[in-house]
């Protein structure tokens, strides 16, 4: 047909007619055609030929689609137990022991229950009826082989094999696999066993025409690994998974060639070798513990060289139970399980040392953790980089058994690839607790030495000395000095040497014959001879209620005595109490200047078994680094008490002179004793090198023209808000007079406070303070909390009062769940009778919440987090860092009696 065809369109020979050949002139006459002539008809055969050729055409090749698909065919695979390999050609090539456990089947699985994402099971696990099960699937074969020494599987593999009718159909399920691998990278995969839920983090995809290649860590999983192949020959998809201590990908790449060379019979194909990344070193748990530092080593980084192994740690901590705050978690302690969850981390190593008899008080811990990669790792460590930084110089609190712990932190060092920090045990007389972490390739490098050590930056040498064994560290530099992580400029060690000899102190005071008794290394608690209510700051020196919560180191006490004629004894006492940085003892003067203004012409009664003595304060004499003050017994002859306290450096000095010396002894104590500090610290510091030009200073003109410190603090619609307490910052700007009573008056200001505000709630103090060079009224008030209808509201306000107006900005501290429990601690303790004294601004008032004794600050060292603890270290901090606008500030004072 098709040669009649082409016959038709190319031949030139004359057209014919019934059979007989035509000559020109010749009509041909047919029954469906009609009368033709010799043109016409040869028209018609050359159309016939066209016909003809692509009816030819189209049989032709149908044939031979027929005839290639049939050859295609023939080489299908069937898949039977002998497409599978055996159990001794999977154990050569993975290296596996013969000893092990064998199964085989042929059918598929579904192991979708458990998954936290059905959609990944097709990476989860080998041979998955959601993932093959399809249209022309002719059938499977499956073996798994599994180490189990002791009972404990340790390595398992598996290879599938799955066949279908056609190639085209292996060829559709393949690339449907190749895009849920894709998007599995990076990703969380969870199964639930039991009450068992094991994570893994999916790794990178490597993927080529017909082979693709995936893996899995498990997150804390001592280096558990899943590496998961497939690849398609033909009509069939050849699957290997291999489960267990598998670090490398190897075995699993080798065994999926040779599963498919048993197809192919050996066609050549590209290894999968090849499509994958060098091999980095394995990181087997013996691998990674052989990182850790010998014992020897660190007690030689220590300067301790008797320290003795504690225990061996193969898992994360988890002390979220004791910190009361899980903000701080990371920053307080190494591998801490709330750090490292959802990080992928695959395995931990540590261990713990601590001093021997007769060593230094000292304990160590050095811990690695190795990561799914060098991003992992990276990402970790900056992001807990944001975290420290907050906490440089705040303070947090733990419970060690029934002991609540406070802690300050110094300043953070972050180089980039290395964060220290250090923390300071409040009256802990030097114990620091050093943290520093690092990342090297996958490994995070994480360290912790507590104690008294005899350097600040021991836990950054550790973390130094064990990077630098971490293969590919090479490179890497150790972390310079100085670092700045420990009080500075003057350390515990060094405190006492500040406070003179009787000696000296007896020249400096023209009083010979002054005895020195045993030095004091604790702080004292007068509080049992004063009214309940009544500040102990000017009553007397270093006392523990007043410095509770401030996150003082240590403190060093000498007191010395003369007696006198006619009976009685000179006192002179000098304290040096040591903070963590400057800024924390400015901070705790700062705290107690409120109730030094506030003593001034009043009287105190105390009492003992000899009978009730009346006391007068004098008059205050303030600078911004001193108090001085004097109260004087009545009818006593001029007996009083000097007190006189300065701020040096990171220290705050004490003085307190009893008796009948002359006047300004105290004060100029604690002078020479602060000239001992060293010049750096208690010189004003350098002016600011000129800056380069930058955005102008705030110019006041949003509306409410006071600025404040808001570092830590989120800003929201109405204010800013503590992201971690909950806690609430507003300003406002009011017109009229902000308080009824001049801030010249203050007695009769806070009774006139006390009664106004009794009916919506209790005045627990009130004080006038310096805002940016202004008198401000500052007081502290609870009240029922309006927004949960149950629990108290804690709220500090800052009134800056002008002429016609004021700003207000107040902090709001609402109590959390722990409602109601420093007040039935302190309950316990002084009993119901005790609980509620009558206020001390107006006895006789009955606020709608009662005055209890339990928001005295004697009480905030032992609970930090109430929210009246956090109130009153915000009222001592913010009120320097408030800034007024110049044209607000420049208004008239509300009253005369008020001006500068």
């Amino acid at each position: 047909m098709l040669m009649a065809g082409l016959n038709g369109v190319v031949g030139d020979g004359p057209p014919t007619c019934g059979g007989q050949t035509m000559e020109r002139g010749d009509e041909c006459v047919g029954t469906k055609s009609g009368r033709r002539d010799y043109d016409e008809v040869k028209r018609s055969d050359r159309t016939s030929g066209y016909f003809l050729t692509g009816f030819g055409l189209l049989i032709g090749l149908g044939g031979v689609v027929v005839l290639a698909s049939g050859i295609r065919d023939r080489h299908l695979v069937t898949v039977t137990d002998d497409a599978l390999l055996g159990a001794g050609e999977v154990a050569r090539f993975t290296g596996l022991p013969g000893t092990v456990t064998e199964s085989h089947g042929a059918v598929l699985f579904d192991d979708t229950e458990g998954l936290d994402d059905p959609e990944l099971v097709s990476v989860y696990s080998h041979a998955q009826v959601r993932a093959f099960q399809r249209p022309g699937m002719a059938a499977v074969r499956t073996r798994t082989l599994r180490e189990e020494p002791e009972g404990q599987l340790r390595r398992a593999v598996s290879v599938a094999v799955v066949g279908y009718t056609k190639e085209a159909q292996a060829q559709a399920v393949f690339a449907e696999l190749g895009r849920q691998w894709s998007a599995a990278p990076g990703r969380t995969l969870g199964v639930r066993r039991g009450a068992e839920h094991i994570r893994s983090t999916v790794g990178t995809l490597f993927a080529s025409a017909d082979t693709l290649v995936i893996s899995r860590q498990q997150e804390d999983g001592d280096g558990w690994t899943g590496w998961h192949a497939v690849a398609r020959w033909n009509n069939v998809l050849v699957e290997v998974q291999a489960n267990g201590y598998w670090e490398q990908p190897g075995p699993t790449a080798d065994l999926l060639d040779a599963a498919v060379a048993k197809l192919s019979k050996g066609a050549p194909r590209p290894a999968t070798r090849t499509l994958l990344p060098v091999e980095s070193p394995d990181w087997s748990a013996e691998a990674l513990e052989a990182l850790l530092l010998p014992d020897t080593r660190v007690g030689e980084l220590l300067r301790a060289p008797a320290l003795a192994r504690e225990s061996v740690r193969t898992s994360l901590y988890d002390d979220a139970s004791a910190v009361h705050d899980g903000a701080f978690l990371g920053s307080y302690a190494l591998t801490q399980k709330s750090v490292f969850d959802g990080s992928g981390w695959q395995a931990m190593r540590g261990r713990v040392l601590h001093d021997a008899d007769g060593g230094p008080v000292v304990r160590a811990i050095q811990a690695v953790v190795l990561m799914p990669s060098a991003q992992a790792a990276g990402a970790l460590l900056a992001a807990q980089a944001p975290l420290w930084q907050r906490q440089a110089g705040a303070m947090m609190s733990f419970s060690s058994g029934e002991q609540r712990v406070v802690n300050s932190y110094g300043p953070l060092v972050n180089t980039g690839d290395m964060l220290a920090i250090n923390r300071f045990e409040e009256g802990g007389n030097g114990w620091v607790t050093q943290r520093a972490m690092t990342a090297v390739g996958r490994i995070i490098v994480d360290t912790q030495v507590a104690g008294r050590p005899a350097a600040p930056t021991l836990a950054v040498q550790l973390a130094d000395a064990i990077a630098a064994g971490v293969p590919g560290a090479g490179g890497r530099r150790g972390t310079r000095d100085p670092l700045a992580l420990q009080p500075a400029p003057v350390e515990v060690a060094a405190a006492e040497a500040l406070l003179p000899t009787a000696e000296r102190a007896a020249a400096l005071t023209g009083t010979p014959g002054l005895v020195l008794d045993a030095p004091v290394t604790a702080l004292y608690d007068d509080s049992a001879q004063l009214p309940a209510g009544e500040p102990l700051d000017p009553w007397a020196l270093a006392q523990l209620p007043v410095y509770t919560g401030t996150g003082y180191l240590a403190v060093r006490t000498h007191k010395l005595s003369v007696p006198v004629d006619g009976g009685g004894t000179h006192l002179l006492f000098g304290s040096v109490i040591v903070f963590a940085t400057p800024a924390a003892a400015a901070a705790a003067l700062a705290a107690q200047r409120p109730n030094w203004r506030g003593a001034v012409g009043r009287l105190v009664t105390t009492g003992d078994d000899a009978g009730e003595y009346t006391w007068v304060y004098g008059e205050l004499a303030e600078a911004p680094d001193a108090l001085a003050l004097t109260h004087f017994q009545e009818g006593a002859d001029g007996w009083g008490v000097q007190r006189a306290v300065r701020l040096a450096g990171n220290v705050l000095i004490e003085a307190q002179a009893s008796g009948r010396w002359a006047a300004g002894v105290a004060g100029r104590f604690a002078a020479a004793i602060a000239a001992g500090v060293p010049a750096a610290a208690a010189a004003p510091a350098p002016a600011p090198a000129p800056r380069p030009p930058g955005p102008p200073p705030p110019s006041f003109d949003y509306g409410v023209q006071l600025l404040f410190d808001t570092t830590g603090l989120d800003r929201g619609p109405d204010g800013w808000v503590n992201p971690g307490t909950g806690d609430d910052f507003r300003i406002a700007e009011l017109a009229g007079n902000a308080t009824s009573v001049p801030l010249a008056r203050l007695d009769e200001l806070r009774r006139s406070l006390t009664t106004d505000l009794a009916g919506e709630a209790c005045l627990i103090e009130a004080n006038v303070v310096a805002v940016d060079g202004l008198p401000a009224l500052q007081y502290l008030i609870k009240a029922p909390n309006p927004r949960t209808g149950r629990g108290v509201v804690y709220l500090v306000a800052n009134i800056v009062p002008r002429e016609g107006k004021w700003l207000q900005l107040n902090g709001i501290f609402p109590e959390g769940a722990d409602t109601g429990m420093r007040e039935a601690a302190v309950a316990a303790e002084v009993g119901p009778a005790g609980m509620y004294p009558p206020h001390p601004y107006v006895p006789g008032v009955r606020p709608v919440l009662p005055y209890s004794i339990a928001d005295d600050r004697r009480y905030d060292g032992r609970f930090p987090d109430h929210p009246v603890s956090r109130a009153r270290r915000w009222a001592a901090a913010v009120p320097p860092t408030i800034r007024l606008a110049p044209a607000f500030a420049a208004l008239p004072p509300a009253y005369p009696e008020d001006r500068r």
